[in-house]
C-alpha cells in the first residue's frame, strides 16, 4: 500500500512538471536530472553502453532521508515515471554519511 502511494505521489509530481511527451531517451534523462536537482538532490550521471547510473549524492536534508528511507523509493518511482523504464535502486550503506544511493537503468 505504501509503495502504491509513493508511485502515485511521483505521478502527481511529474504531471505538475509539465514535461513535454518525448520519445527521445536523452531528453527524458535530462528531465530526470532536472527534477532531482529541483528536489535538492545532486545527481551524477554515468553511462556505459546502454546502462545508465545516477549516483544521488545525498540531499539538502540528509536527516530526512535518514529518518524516512522511503524517500529513496520516491526517487526510484520518479525516475520510472519520467523515463518509462524499470529502475533499480541501490540504497545507501549504513555507514555512508552522505546517504549516497544509485539508480540504474537501461536506455531504450
Amino acid at each position: 500500500m505504501l509503495e502504491e502511494a509513493i508511485r502515485e505521489a511521483a505521478r502527481h509530481y511529474v504531471q505538475g512538471m509539465g514535461l513535454p511527451q518525448t520519445r527521445v531517451f536523452k531528453q527524458r534523462v535530462e528531465a530526470l536530472q532536472k527534477a532531482l536537482r529541483e528536489l535538492g538532490v545532486p545527481a551524477q550521471l554515468e553511462k556505459r553502453g546502454l546502462e545508465h547510473t545516477f549516483t544521488l549524492l545525498g540531499c539538502v536534508f540528509p536527516e530526512v532521508t535518514e529518518r524516512f528511507p522511503q524517500t529513496y523509493d520516491f526517487y526510484r518511482a520518479l525516475a520510472e515515471e519520467i523515463l518509462g523504464v524499470e529502475v533499480e535502486l541501490q540504497r545507501p550503506k549504513v555507514e555512508d554519511p552522505l546517504q549516497t544511493c544509485t539508480l540504474r537503468f537501461q536506455a531504450l
